[in-house]
């Protein structure tokens, strides 16, 4: 279909392009068949060059659904299990504390009460946090902790990066509520440690090869990856777009760390093909990198209504890795699932219509309560017009 079908989308893309982003990607799906591919402003405004299909982006925390694919295909081949304990794997897990902050403030560290399992870190019901998002008292120590760590240890593996979230007190009881954290770099590490590779080694045996993703990878391969690296900005409150320079030194050839949180570089339609090869049920072509019945289970919610109400996306609740729509808004449907990343890039899998979509920018911060909720709209207005 022609940019003419889809006017809403184009012309906010459009939009977005003149007043609040440098430049961005846009490719939808549908059968497999492409509907609509547009690259539009900058990739790099101080050059000029414009966005193409060998334009690489940070996909930041969509490397997740490449996490979770991971550890599904373990616990399909009876290598990991759900219900086992992260101290199985990962000694430091053993004695677990856990912050209780009462009604009036007053916060008490005690010992849990139940073990952490891969399912919690599969799930974001760990209590595990990031460093950012809330100001209780897990985020404030987290924060303290991996400033600290990041100083003392320039250069780290993956491992090592998860054990450090053992010494910080959980954010509440293992398995009570949505908390979304750093539990998928737990979980990359357990991978390794079940597989015996690094976690780069095994997606690109298991996952990306499978796929054909010539262009996916934890760092970069050549000058020529360097070259194609989408320019980060940060947007300043009068508007202005700033370059962000300090948020490359994951991807330098020879890092040891593998950040299976959001780590992950990748081309617009690299990921796209991950995301069709999920709306089929985890096969591309005659590769089959999970069974039908593990792809549904991922994007099932599994959140109780109690932990929905942790969860910061309307009518959405939480799978294994990805949001899944459980409420019907306008003309998207119960079932939608995908993710986002944090400087703004933005993936659908629409299993009632077919439909993949997936947007890439670099934006620091990505705004992506604002674009993302208007994408999808404009997404949906225009497939589902007469």
């Amino acid at each position: 279909m022609k940019s003419s079908f889809w006017k809403k989308l184009d012309t906010y893309i459009d939009e977005l392009c003149r007043e609040t982003i440098s430049g961005c990607s846009c490719l939808i799906l549908q059968n497999g068949i492409e509907q609509y591919r547009k690259y539009a402003g900058k990739c790099n405004l101080q050059t000029g060059e414009a966005p193409n299909e060998n334009t690489l982006y940070r996909i930041y925390s969509l490397t997740k659904l490449y996490t979770a694919v991971a550890a599904l295909q373990l616990i399909e081949q009876k290598k990991l299990r759900l219900d086992a304990a992260v101290a199985d794997y990962i000694p430091e897990y053993k004695y677990l504390n856990v912050n209780h902050v009462a009604a009036n403030g007053w916060n008490n560290i005690e010992k849990t009460r139940s073990p952490l399992l891969i399912s919690h870190l599969l799930t974001m019901r760990s209590g595990i946090s990031y460093s950012y998002d809330n100001d209780g008292p897990t985020m404030c120590q987290t924060k303290r902790e991996v400033i600290n760590f990041r100083q003392q240890k320039k250069d780290y593996t993956t491992q090592e990066y998860a054990r450090l979230f053992s010494r910080i007190p959980l954010a509440f009881e293992p398995g009570t509520h949505f908390l979304y954290g750093a539990g998928y770099d737990v979980l990359a590490a357990i991978i390794e440690i079940v597989s015996e590779m690094s976690l780069g080694d095994y997606l690109q045996r298991y996952i990306w090869e499978p796929l054909e993703l010539e262009n996916t990878m934890f760092r970069f391969r050549s000058i020529r990856d360097k070259e194609n690296l989408c320019q980060m900005y940060q947007r300043m409150e009068n508007g202005d777009l700033i370059p962000v320079a300090d948020k490359d030194w994951f991807y330098q050839p020879g890092r040891k760390f593998e950040e299976g949180g959001g780590g992950v570089l990748s081309t617009l339609d690299d990921y796209m093909r991950f995301q069709q090869c999920l709306l089929d049920g985890g096969i591309w072509r005659k590769h089959r990198i999970l069974s039908e019945g593990y792809v549904e289970m991922m994007h099932t919610n599994v959140l109780t209504q109690e932990q929905m109400r942790d969860f910061t996306i309307p009518d959405y609740g939480y799978g294994y890795g990805v949001r899944v729509r459980v409420k019907e808004e306008g003309k998207t449907p119960v079932g939608e699932f995908g993710w986002y990343g944090s400087s703004g890039n933005y993936g659908l899998i629409d299993p009632t219509n077919r439909l993949c979509f997936l947007y890439m920018q670099q934006m620091i911060p990505g705004d992506d309560k604002e674009i993302h909720p208007k994408l999808r709209r404009y997404l949906y207005e225009d497939f589902s017009k007469d």
